[in-house]
């Protein structure tokens, strides 16, 4: 009898002899012992990652705040006579993140090896962060955080409207409850709202509860403000703006141009545009591709990669029937691994990023973190950290022929400058680091 059945036998009430009994404790005590050793060499990784990431926070700090301040917004980072709420300090504090999206999405991860040795930071609920704050009431205890990231997993998945209205309440309610325990709130708003939420009503009630609710409210640049205020009010006096850190150092990135072109099938002197993400309408992969067509007539040479994950009402073959026989476009879809970005952005001149709604998105600086320029609408955060013909193209969202234009703007620069725009996007991002983020969002509560 093998394992799988053993345990079936002993979970259903069936009887086994001593030698099966004791085969399976062996079994047992040999697969704690590699979780063990499995949770050790974790461990060691999130070290050692800490480590590299604060030697790269050296290097960085090296450059000089001069080219740090050079991507920085010229606006200040709060309203004019406007401070954060003030915060007590503390030598140590237990940061609960939630939602856990670390195994998709490395920003909580990077923040997590990022922080003070001293404090704890990890996924959790809103229900552990407040049982873990009550274990330690009565005693010397750390500052607890909440920190809230996305929201759609609090009323996405409602059956209906009632329900989504029911959870919205008791989430607001355990935030309530764990703020008058003495925690504290801080909000990190990567999207105004969710992008396909099923409840657009009861999602924008929510944020606005919310916010209210909040001790810190995270934004990645001054402009997301008036775009947040359009869907929900802001308590402007709890503001903190925060860029979003870079990516260098995070992927795998080795592998020379000339070898990410030829395991595409691409030629060296092919103008390459990519798209790498979750596939999804309000990215406007249709649009891009209809652009990419239209270019395409004119110039022959010019290539397109689309990659990412469908996802709902997409599914897999949506993009390709888009896409239909149009020539010079690679399409793959499917989630890369990390390990594959390298060979996409290595491979392209620009990255394209044609979204009809953003507020922030990390995808621009990882393209620029492997020193890729970035095509973009003036939308969100996106003109703040893309600079129009510098480390990369900005073109008018609201022109219908914005992106064809600046994918003709990209393919008619000459070879020189468009190294000159790789070398400046890598430049415009080597100030925003992970450290400075950490620092940044948990300062006045934790050391």
């Amino acid at each position: 009898m093998d394992d799988l059945n053993l345990m079936k036998t002993v979970v259903h009430g069936g009887v086994i002899d001593q030698a099966q009994l004791a085969a399976l404790e062996t079994r047992v005590s040999e697969v704690v012992a590699q979780q063990q050793v499995l949770t050790d060499f974790q461990v060691e990784m999130v070290q050692l990652f800490k480590l590299l990431r604060t030697e790269q926070g050296r290097c960085f700090d090296a450059l000089g705040d001069a080219r740090h301040a050079s991507v920085t917004p010229s606006r200040p980072l709060l309203p004019q006579g406007t401070a954060p709420v003030p915060l007590p300090t503390s030598n140590a504090a237990r940061i609960h993140f939630f939602p856990d999206y670390g195994a998709a999405n490395p920003y909580q991860p990077l923040i997590q090896v990022s922080f003070p040795d001293e404090s704890t930071i990890g996924p959790g609920t809103i229900d552990q962060a407040i049982a873990a704050l009550r274990a330690e009431r009565g005693s010397v205890r750390r500052k607890h955080i909440f920190h809230l990231h996305w929201t759609n997993t609090i009323v996405a998945y409602a059956p209906n409207h009632a329900v989504a209205e029911t959870l919205k309440d008791a989430f607001i309610s355990k935030l309530r409850t764990f703020r008058s325990l003495g925690g504290f709130v801080i909000w990190t708003i990567h999207n105004a709202l969710s992008h396909e939420s099923p409840y657009l009503a009861v999602e924008r009630a929510l944020s606005t509860e919310i916010a209210a609710c909040s001790d810190r409210i995270h934004l990645h640049s001054a402009g997301a403000i008036q775009v947040v205020q359009e869907e929900f009010p802001l308590p402007e006096d709890r503001i903190v703006i925060l860029p979003h850190p870079n990516y260098v150092g995070v992927y795998q990135n080795f592998v020379s141009e000339a070898t990410a072109r030829a395991r595409l099938g691409l030629a060296e002197s092919d103008i390459v545009f990519s798209f790498i993400g979750m596939l999804r309408p309000y990215k406007g992969i249709q649009p891009l591709i209809e652009a990419f067509r239209l270019i395409r007539m004119k110039h022959p040479s010019i290539r397109l990669v689309i990659a990412g994950q469908p996802m709902p009402p997409y599914v897999p073959g949506t993009v390709a029937q888009m896409a239909g026989n149009v020539p010079g476009i690679t399409l793959i879809e499917r989630r890369l691994g990390d390990a594959e970005l390298q060979w996409i952005f290595n491979a392209s001149d620009f990255a394209v990023l044609p979204y009809s709604r953003i507020l922030t998105s990390g995808s621009a600086l990882n393209a620029l973190s492997f020193s890729r320029p970035v095509i973009v609408p003036n939308l969100g955060v996106l003109p703040e950290t893309v600079h129009d013909g510098v480390n990369g193209i900005v073109y008018d969202a609201t022109t219908p022929a914005g992106l064809s234009k600046a994918l003709e703007r990209a393919v008619s620069l000459a070879a020189d400058e468009r190294q000159r725009m790789r070398q400046a996007a890598i430049e415009s991002v080597a100030g925003l680091t992970w450290r400075r983020l950490a620092e940044g969002l948990y300062t006045g509560i934790a050391g």
